[in-house]
């Protein structure tokens, strides 16, 4: 019973506290919470949003901090 009720409590946890990471690649994810870091905003509410540059494209290389 104890872990029934564990794991149901655990389904609004990963709803609302864990970033979306559909469709993206592990070098996406690594710019997605890069950004997030050095904007001071949740990684949660940047996933979500179209402006964040895909990995390898010279905008994700300037916020990752890599030199071409």
């Amino acid at each position: 019973v104890v872990f029934a009720a564990l794991n149901a409590a655990m389904v609004p946890v990963v709803y609302f506290f864990f970033p979306e990471t559909g469709s993206r690649s592990l070098e996406d994810l690594d710019v997605v919470f890069a950004l997030a870091y050095m904007t001071g905003e949740d990684p949660v509410k940047v996933s979500p949003r179209k402006d964040v540059p895909l990995a390898g494209s010279r905008e994700a290389d300037e916020i990752l901090g890599v030199s071409p």
